[in-house]
This record gives structure tokens, sequence and C-alpha cells, in this order.
């Protein structure tokens, strides 16, 4: 066997396994510096003056590592391209910067905020007024756009509550397509409002 069948719903987890376990042969990369569900976030103080005071995540198929220190995640994340590309795993080009974009987060440089990124923001405030433009869609189509903006709103519950008449539309009207419900008209708009104020105190 050679792949996982998607949507199996035992392939995710075969792949964080997996990921993960890779992740902890690797020199320098530690169980204890993992940022993991349901466990502490490990700190970033340094212990010594030549620890270098990263963490890293693994989810699915990316590797991030966060460190205050200039070139420890640039040089973190190659350890962990080398380790997969070894295991016959491809990989993207090793990114590193000052703040981080990953998995559509911004995570600020200065201070402990977390939202959405600008792309992804503008991406769903577009999406949203072209369709409110064109006021016709399909039920399958609003549960797409209305997953992007819940994705999003993990960061505020409390956005979630926006949406009520949309869920009924896409029950109603799943795979025809029908215009849009002034209930549902006026949710998406509050959705694409709303989100440039989704954000996170890390240190909350």
């Amino acid at each position: 066997l050679r792949v996982v069948p998607m949507g199996w719903s035992h392939a995710l987890w075969i792949c964080q396994s997996f990921h993960e376990t890779l992740s902890s042969e690797v020199d320098g990369i530690s169980l204890d510096r993992r940022l993991a569900d349901k466990r502490p976030v490990p700190s970033l103080r340094r212990k010594t003056k030549d620890d270098d005071h990263f963490v890293h995540l693994e989810y699915v198929d990316n590797f991030v590592a966060l460190s205050q220190r200039p070139g420890v995640c640039f040089e973190v994340a190659s350890r962990m391209e080398k380790q997969l590309n070894s295991r016959g795993l491809p990989t993207h080009e090793v990114e590193a910067g000052v703040g981080l974009e990953t998995l559509g987060w911004h995570f600020c440089e200065d201070r402990p905020w977390v939202q959405v990124t600008p792309k992804r923001l503008w991406r769903l405030r577009l999406a949203t007024g072209q369709l409110l433009l064109e006021g016709v869609c399909t039920g399958r189509t609003l549960e797409k756009l209305v997953g992007h903006f819940t994705f999003a709103g993990l960061l505020r519950r409390g956005y979630l509550s926006v949406f009520q008449a949309s869920y009924a539309f896409i029950r109603k009207h799943y795979t025809h397509s029908y215009r849009l419900w002034p209930e549902v008209r006026r949710e998406l708009f509050w959705a694409a409002s709303l989100i440039c104020l989704l954000g996170r105190d890390l240190s909350s």
C-alpha cells in the first residue's frame, strides 16, 4: 500500500502521525518544543546562551517553526525538509521571514497577535461581493463560501453566529441554483464586513 484514500477517516491521522514521527528523528527537533493540541505551549525563552529557543508544529503536510532569533526557523525547516525528502516525500521550497503567514493565518512579528492573512481576507470579501452581485447560486456553492468564513471564524467563535438562514438555504437548494434570500444576503454582507476584525491575542 503506497497511498491512503482521500476521505478515509483515518487518512489524516496517519499522515499527521507519520509527520510527527519523522520530525522527532531530526536532531534538535524535540517533542518538548512541539506546539500541539491539549498541551501547554512551549516557551520561547532561552534556557542557555546557545539555546535556539524555537517551537515547531506539524499539521498534516505542513511544518512550521517559530523563533525570536533570525535564521533559526530557516535552519530548522531545512533540516526537516531533508528528512522528508530522504523518505521520498517531496516538499515545497522552505520559506522564512519576519512575521509568519501559514495555513491562512498571519502571526504578527512584534506582538503575540494572529489574524486572517490579507490575501484570504480579500479573497473572501471579493468572492462575497461577486456572489451578492450575481444574486443566484446553488446551496453547494454557498456551502463552500460559508466554510471559508467558518475557518476564519475559529479565531473569534462569536463571529459564527452571523450565519443562520444561510444553512437553511444550503440544505434547501443544495443541487440547484436559486435566488439568494434577503436574509442570506444580509448574513453574507455581515460576514464580509466583520472579517477584518477577526484576530486573537495569543498572550491572553
